[in-house]
């Protein structure tokens, strides 16, 4: 191997800390560990955090790429901060609240090496208690798998294709298949796919940056794999924990919303009236059980604040750029 070769940079792994040294400092610790094989460089984003993370990194992890935000933005944001800087043939979006397993990164370079014509690799999400995360590997939505999955019938009968929201039917996570959209928490792409379809979409705060990304890979003609070898622990909902569940909630309507106005405004103008019916009956529906029970149904009241705010928002708010979290 020539001295060109061996400063070639195989993987960048893009993280983004707010608050999170909790679990980043593990994060960091599992990629040094566990990946032997493969030179990877690790970009991290500070976003404008109060936990003193930025000392601690600098202070512990002096490797760490760091870029220190002086205010807070969105996920795609901070990773395109991390996209522009990076330096390898292949870029990776990981999560702060993960584990690295041992050799999984060096698996997925290897597996993209070995196979140049598929342009990304999922990783298979596992929770603390060792089960797999269903999210590791989707469809990318549609206006009708939406429908199902707010009408529960996703959720009820989700082992059937026709009902199946996001996720693949009989699938067990356990076997190689392509798949439309990996988990954003372990997503391994292709740098030279990247700068064909461009980056993450900063107009996404939180949500649906990933089916857009996704939509434009595929729409690209390329090809992304599940790699059940690829192990990754993902703890899971702590970026709903710290930015508070009804704000999450929110947001994740107004990205929905955002994707689909992306497809077509067509598209958009139907999420939005659907959504609008739906939330009209959820609050109908509730309240009636409410009433029926003469006020014992007590999941009442806070099932209808969080369906009232997301039809407020369908409704009222969709091109307020600062609700529920600020654009800029």
């Amino acid at each position: 191997m020539g001295e060109q070769d061996r400063n070639v940079i195989d993987l960048s792994i893009s993280i983004v800390n707010t608050n999170n040294w909790h679990y980043l400092e593990p994060c960091l610790r599992s990629i040094t560990e566990n990946t032997h094989s493969i030179k990877y460089e690790i970009l991290v984003v500070d976003n404008a955090s109060s936990d003193d993370s930025v000392e601690k990194i600098r202070g512990r992890f002096p490797e760490v790429l760091l870029s220190v935000n002086e205010k807070k933005y969105g996920f795609a944001k901070n990773n395109n901060i991390n996209l522009r800087k990076s330096r390898g043939r292949y870029v990776m979006l990981l999560n702060d609240d993960t584990l690295v397993q041992p050799y999984a990164l060096d698996y997925a370079v290897q597996y993209l090496d070995e196979h140049p014509a598929i342009s990304g690799a999922g990783c298979q999400m596992i929770s603390p208690d060792g089960s797999i995360q269903i999210a590791s590997g989707r469809r990318i939505p549609t206006l009708l798998t939406i429908l199902w999955k707010e009408l529960g019938l996703s959720f009820r009968f989700n082992k059937h294709p026709f009902f199946a929201w996001h996720t693949i039917g009989e699938w067990d996570h356990n076997s190689r298949r392509h798949i439309d959209l990996p988990s954003e928490a372990g997503w391994v792409m292709r740098k030279s796919v990247i700068d064909k379809v461009g980056l993450l979409d900063d107009a996404f705060f939180m949500y649906g940056e990933g089916a857009d990304w996704a939509s434009r890979i595929k729409e690209g003609g390329h090809k992304i794999t599940f790699l059940p070898e690829c192990k990754i622990t993902h703890f899971g909902n702590v970026t709903n924990q710290r930015t508070g569940n009804i704000k999450s909630y929110i947001q994740y309507y107004k990205s929905t919303y955002l994707y689909f106005m992306k497809r077509s405004w067509v598209q958009g103008l139907a999420y939005r009236l659907i959504m609008v019916l739906v939330f009209s009956i959820k609050i109908i529906f509730f309240g009636i059980l409410y009433l029926l029970s003469l006020g014992f149904y007590k999941p009442y009241p806070e099932i209808f604040k969080y369906h009232l705010l997301a039809f407020e928002l369908l409704v009222f708010r969709l091109h307020d750029e600062n609700y529920p979290f600020s654009a800029n």
